[in-house]
């Protein structure tokens, strides 16, 4: 028998005990092989049979899917609720990755209006220079809230790392802030849908309050650049620094809430720093698993 010629199918297999791909393609490589031609004779007369036989050979191929990148084209300071200011013409979803492409601070609604709570897969900034912000600059008083990942997240198809929440290419900034820019009293906060990376090859900067509803999900700070933690953030999960630099400003108001939210600060590498020109003592005593890590201390600041 010999090879005749090869026909590939494509599978869909569901993992929903996946936390970021829920769904692969398995490519199968199917060979046709030769007719194979078998006959028996008897006193009265003669039967054949033609076999045909398809061989699955084990050339194998997984390849993830990934969100979807919806990048924003509005104005430098546009509004991030508005459906026509993004590519797909409309707000990102939680199996999309936002990628802000415009400088400036955009707002979370119009006048007194805030937007609608938006889910995304990923926040991204992709451009090697320029400072990209978020903030709630309405004259109201209710809450803006950025939720990050969760249920159908696909993993994030724009950093080339699935599992980046946030991630700011090298030269970058992106920036959450959390006060209101107007002479309104809403805030923008940050929700985590998920565990998840904060990948700072260039600048990240939150101010915003980060909460996870009580899930004890994680943050990985990874990248090269400068991760800056400054609100009293409640996730339980706990922070892992691997690489990087890891700004810590906030000591907390009481054991619920920090810089690093509730759970174990783990250092796996990297620079820890503090550019608050103060001490900075965690009020949420969390417990802390150490491996190599430097110190930068601003101003003869300290974190404990």
């Amino acid at each position: 028998m010999s090879q005749t010629d090869v026909e590939k199918k494509i599978v869909r297999i569901s993992d929903p005990g996946h936390p970021w791909h829920r769904w692969f393609n398995l490519e199968i490589s199917l060979y046709h092989l030769d007719p194979v031609k078998s006959c028996l004779t008897t006193p009265s007369s003669k039967f054949c049979l033609t076999l045909v036989a398809v061989a699955a050979v084990g050339f194998c191929q997984f390849s993830q899917a990934l969100n979807t990148e919806n990048d924003y084209t509005g104005a430098g300071a546009g509004n991030v609720t508005t459906g026509s200011n993004w590519s797909l013409g409309h707000v990102p979803t939680v199996t999309e990755d936002a990628v802000l492409s415009v400088t400036g601070i955009k707002n979370y609604g119009t006048g007194a209006t805030v937007g609608s709570p938006v889910t995304v897969g990923s926040l991204n900034v992709t451009a090697t220079a320029g400072t990209f912000s978020i903030r709630n600059n309405t004259t109201g008083a209710t809450n803006a809230i950025l939720t990050l990942g969760g249920a159908g997240n696909l993993g994030n198809g724009v950093s080339g790392t699935a599992a980046d929440l946030l991630y700011a290419n090298t030269g970058s900034t992106l920036q959450l802030i959390g006060s209101n820019g107007s002479t309104g009293t809403g805030v923008l906060n940050v929700v985590l849908g998920q565990s998840g990376n904060f990948n700072a090859a260039g600048t990240i900067a939150i101010n915003s309050v980060i909460s996870d509803g009580g899930n004890n999900f994680a943050v990985s700070k990874t990248g090269a650049g400068t991760l800056t933690l400054a609100g009293a953030n409640t996730y339980g999960g706990g922070t892992t620094l691997s690489t990087g630099t890891l700004n810590i400003t906030n000591s907390g108001t009481s054991a619920t809430n920090s810089a690093i939210g509730t759970g174990t600060f783990t250092i796996n590498g990297g620079t820890i720093s503090n550019t608050s020109a103060s001490a900075v003592t965690l009020a949420t005593n969390n417990a802390q698993t150490w491996g190599a890590i430097s110190l930068m201390l601003g101003q003869a600041a300290q974190v404990i």
